[in-house]
């Protein structure tokens, strides 16, 4: 059994079968091409096309089931997150037909509260007057009263 050193710096014999990927790979990577027999070269390329068949096709068709799942998860994900932020902007416009509601019935207990300010001041000035003019009553009933008893006291003296 013969052992070689390739450029690659592995060990093969030439009993060693080496798989078909991994000889592409030294092919590739190393530049191992130039060390091939003319024998070699034909199994190589024989083995390239077994190996696109065999591995690199099925690979590929896999890569894009996984690329449509993840594109289809995407896709998916973003319709949700379209439909969240529909939720949030139908709550912001509700929110903000509710604000403007409660400002209008803000402004309508201002105006109401004006008005009960309006009405106390006009009772209380009503009742003022009420006040002022039973003290004026008051005093000329007084005034009469004194005026009645000095009536009397003359009368009586007389």
């Amino acid at each position: 059994m013969s052992t070689t050193k390739s450029s690659s710096g592995f060990r093969r014999t030439s009993k060693d079968k080496m798989p078909a990927m991994e000889m592409l790979m030294r092919m590739v990577l190393y530049g191992e091409k130039s060390s091939l027999t003319e024998g070699g070269k034909r199994f190589l390329s024989k083995t390239k096309k077994e190996v696109t068949s065999n591995e690199v096709i099925p690979f590929f068709k896999t890569l894009k089931e996984h690329f449509v799942g993840v594109q289809k998860a995407l896709f998916k994900e973003v319709k949700e997150m379209e439909e969240i932020f529909d939720q949030m902007n139908n709550e912001v416009d509700k929110n903000t037909v509710d604000k403007q509601c409660a400002e209008i019935e803000k402004k309508n207990l201002l105006i109401e509260n004006e008005n009960l300010i309006v009405n106390c001041l006009s009772t209380q000035l009503l009742y003022d007057v009420e006040k002022s003019r039973c003290l004026d009553l008051e005093a000329d009933m007084s005034k009469v009263h004194d005026e009645s008893n000095l009536f009397q006291n003359l009368k009586g003296n007389a």
